[in-house]
């Protein structure tokens, strides 16, 4: 058979390798854009990471000061010192805020009354004692004063300490604000959590730099400030500012792709702590780059589209096998896992669990199958277990864990900590809850004891003072008639 003219021609040897060559260039260029993506969804995963692990250090500081601060306000010897303040009432004031200044591990435990006065304090004998100082300008006390229970992050008014306050106010039987009993931390532990990271910042609602893994940025704005918010800062006292000279010259929104320290940044930000603060992550974005110079590699060694089908083949095989993989791992992991796991319908209906589960709750797996969680759920457990289900359904959060009880087949109430997390398919749709189930009702048991026995100790205390304050009376009157007999 006799060709056309046009396939004999040097023409034809040219065009059909210039024509896979633009064919070549056009996929290395769609290639090295997926790669891109692919990078910046690795970088995006670890930074979300690295924030997660960071807001949950620093959250469970400020929540378990909170905690301890209520604790301490209600203490029924720290009310009678903002009532009678005489010595030996504010006596036993101090014992109560010594006990939870050393045994929690805070800087100073101090009460104040009403006008803002410190009136006890755990460091009384100290040099820098907050006794007598007045804390009234400070948000915290305000708050308390208010009936809020309040956390406020500044430099110590007195010590010149970065820390966090958790305040809470003090009431008397009625009910009525006396003062407000507050709990200081130095901010050892939350700097241990970004000391790992030179490129993360704590900020304050303004913009200035509480808590960095480098410290050459602590206490100065990360961005410009204008003349009135330098002005309110220091009026406020919060923060002992030596410098107002950003770190940036320009502010910073979540997503933005900056230059910081000679090195192209992605800003990642995240509210944490009281209204306002947040945590910002500048991820270096070098490992996007890598994933571009990968790409571009690969294009240039392209010999054809052939080349490029069968580099796409290799990826899907590869990407498979990983899933499939990745599906064997979890099924050994679901069946011999110690605690308990399941996979749950939407509508709560047992879909797989394993044996753990069933020795739980006493149930074998195709009886579970034939029930809800709704059925094995105690009644006043039930209603903040489905409201949280809603809020993951509704994408606020990605899992949750809870406390609650569950009937046993034989009966008995079964204590568990329960973590659940949601799967979706690509479209979004919800498929399936991934729970974790754990047997607490050991801990709960002396959990339960451990309450009984605080609750005796402090009634052991009340009998003691009431006896001690009843002997202080006798020795009182014995004094007065010796007196009148002289």
């Amino acid at each position: 058979m006799n060709l056309p003219r046009f396939f004999k021609t040097k023409n034809f040897s040219l065009a059909l390798p210039s024509l896979l060559l633009m064919v070549t260039l056009a996929a290395g260029f769609f290639l090295v854009r997926f790669l891109e993506g692919m990078g910046s969804g690795y970088l995006r995963e670890q930074s979300e990471d690295v924030i997660e692990a960071m807001t949950t250090g620093i959250q469970n500081e400020l929540e378990s000061a909170q905690f301890a601060g209520g604790a301490m306000a209600g203490s029924p010897w720290v009310f009678p010192a903002l009532l009678e303040p005489g010595p030996g009432n504010i006596e036993n004031a101090n014992s109560v805020l010594d006990r939870y200044n050393t045994n929690l591990g805070f800087s100073v435990c101090y009460l104040l009354n009403s006008q803002g006065n410190t009136i006890a304090s755990s460091n009384r004998n100290a040099p820098e004692s907050f006794v007598g100082k007045n804390y009234a300008f400070r948000p915290y006390f305000q708050e308390a004063m208010q009936g809020n229970h309040s956390v406020y992050l500044a430099a110590g008014a007195t010590s010149l300490e970065r820390g966090f306050y958790a305040a809470c106010p003090v009431k008397d039987k009625e009910g009525k604000i006396l003062g407000a009993a507050v709990i200081k931390k130095n901010i050892d532990a939350m700097r241990r959590v970004l000391a790992g990271s030179s490129n993360t910042f704590f900020l304050s609602p303004d913009g200035v730099i509480f808590i960095s893994g480098s410290k050459d940025t602590v206490l100065r704005p990360l961005w410009p400030l204008s003349g009135e918010q330098v002005r309110v800062i220091r009026d406020s006292k919060q923060f002992n500012i030596a410098s107002f000279e950003p770190v940036l010259s320009a502010p910073v929104q979540a997503g933005e792709k900056i230059r910081y320290r000679g090195e192209l940044c992605q800003v990642f930000r995240e509210p944490l702590g009281p209204p306002g603060w947040s945590l910002v992550l500048l991820a270096p974005l070098k490992s996007v780059f890598y994933f571009i110079l990968f790409g571009w590699i690969i294009t240039a060694f392209m010999a054809g589209i052939i080349l490029i089908l069968m580099l796409w083949s290799s990826f899907r095989i590869k990407g498979q096998a990983t899933l499939s993989e990745s599906q064997e791992r979890f099924s050994a992991a679901f069946e011999s896992s110690g605690i308990g796991m399941a996979l749950v319908r939407s509508d709560g209906r047992w879909l797989e669990v394993n044996e753990a589960l069933c020795r739980i709750v006493g149930y074998t797996e195709e009886e579970l199958q034939g029930k809800t969680f709704q059925d094995m759920t105690h009644p006043e457990d039930l209603e903040a277990d489905l409201a949280q289900v809603r809020r993951l359904l509704a994408g606020e959060f990605r899992h949750y864990s809870i406390e609650k009880r569950y009937f046993h087949k034989e009966g008995r109430i079964v204590w568990v900590l329960l973590t659940v997390s949601l799967v979706r398919n690509t479209q979004g749709v919800p498929l399936y809850f991934v729970c974790q189930i754990e047997d607490i009702t050991e801990h709960k048991a002396m959990e339960e004891k451990l309450g009984q026995k605080i609750s005796e100790l402090e009634r052991f205390n009340r009998i003691a003072v009431d006896r001690e304050l009843k002997m202080i009376e006798l020795k009182t009157r014995l004094k007065a008639l010796e007196e009148g007999k002289k």
